[in-house]
């Protein structure tokens, strides 16, 4: 509250290693829709603030309820609200159990964090996690966002993890988009300008429409992404709406996701450099097999902190790409983890490049 009361210079706030945050007061009642003063509900950002949370967690009380049927009640609110003034860096922070309900105002959606148009976030090494939400269960983007880990959000309709809204843009880099649901865009759902680049998005799940990404009316740009384990239901892991979509696609893999890889409007999707799919859905990749892929399971590889799908001994995958850059031509010399690309002569595809140590050794100890 003192650092947004003060609109002068950079404030930082250091949470205490470890700690949990719990959030309950809601004293004027309606949740975040009735918003008498930073002093109730959720976080209200409208300075330029660093939150340090050496491994903190912020979260709302969970004996608090949390009902998605457009009526906002007392007890449900999200957890950090930027204003349009506001520019928030959280840096080791987990975000968990904000509810937004009600219907009609953007400003009501997003159970975690909800960035308003001019409002500015920076997200690093943190989980946006278990928050609830109509539109948006993870974040709701008007603003500029840029952003690391997301993952188990749910949203009773729109935008399970992330849902960037028309004009606004957001920046995801090295990050995870897992076991997020929605009706439409399990994991993203995208109407602004999105760029992915070096992460995974896996095991979202969907009702109807894009159990990975969903884009309607946006700009998608993805270099180096892994698409992978989402169940799509009657859908694909990426769909395309129709209208005014720019979907380019570099050097990224895309498999093993139930019913289809890409749907929709796929004539909207330009493949470049080197792209792998597990079906013909996607135009422009190169087809191959599940088992050509061989992708291993979601979960945290060495020396990574979030989970990544590792390039199991043989992959398609591995050094296949000739011309190691991004969608701008910028040279990608690491993977989702750190490790440094190329490992071989050529970098490998998607968020992984496979140590060649790691993936020989075995054979050399055989050999002694």
């Amino acid at each position: 509250m003192e650092a947004s009361a003060s609109s002068s210079g950079t404030h930082t706030i250091v949470l205490q290693a470890g700690q949990t945050y719990t959030l309950s007061k809601d004293t004027d009642g309606g949740g975040h829709q009735t918003d008498s003063g930073a002093d109730n509900d959720d976080l209200d950002t409208t300075s330029t603030i660093v939150m340090q949370g050496n491994g903190a967690s912020i979260h709302r009380d969970q004996s608090l309820s949390c009902t998605l049927n457009n009526t906002a009640q007392t007890g449900e609110f999200r957890i950090f609200e930027v204003k349009s003034s506001g520019d928030l860096t959280l840096n080791s922070v987990t975000v968990m159990h904000g509810c937004a309900d009600g219907s009609g105002n953007p400003a009501l959606d997003d159970g975690g964090i909800y960035v308003a148009s001019g409002g500015k976030i920076r997200i690093a090494n943190s989980t946006i996690a278990l928050n609830s939400a109509t539109f948006g269960g993870g974040i709701r983007n008007r603003g500029t966002v840029l952003i690391t880990t997301i993952s188990r959000n749910n949203s009773g309709f729109s935008g399970g993890g992330i849902l960037v809204a028309p004009g606004s843009i957001m920046v995801i880099t090295g990050s995870t988009i897992s076991e997020n649901s929605a009706e439409r865009g399990g994991g993203i759902a995208n109407s602004g300008t999105l760029t992915i680049t070096n992460s995974t998005i896996s095991g979202n799940s969907v009702g109807v429409l894009g159990g990975a990404i969903r884009t309607i009316d946006g700009v998608l740009h993805l270099s180096f992404v892994t698409i992978a384990s989402n169940d799509t239901s009657n859908s694909s892991a990426i769909y395309v709406s129709g209208g005014q979509e720019l979907i380019s696609i570099k050097n990224s893999v895309v498999g093993n996701n139930t019913n289809a890889n890409c749907g929709g409007v796929v004539s909207r999707i330009s493949a470049t450099g080197t792209n792998l799919a597990t079906d013909g859905s996607c135009p422009g990749f190169t087809q191959v097999t599940s088992a050509q892929l061989n992708l291993g399971p979601l979960q945290v590889n060495s020396p990574g902190i979030i989970a990544t799908h590792t390039l199991l001994a043989g992959s398609a995958a591995i050094d296949t790409i000739i011309d190691c850059t991004d969608l701008k031509g910028n040279s990608v010399t690491r993977d989702q983890r750190g490790v440094a690309r190329p490992q071989g002569p050529r970098c490998d595809a998607g968020t992984f490049e496979i140590d060649s140590f790691s993936v020989y050794l075995p054979l050399i100890l055989r050999m002694l």
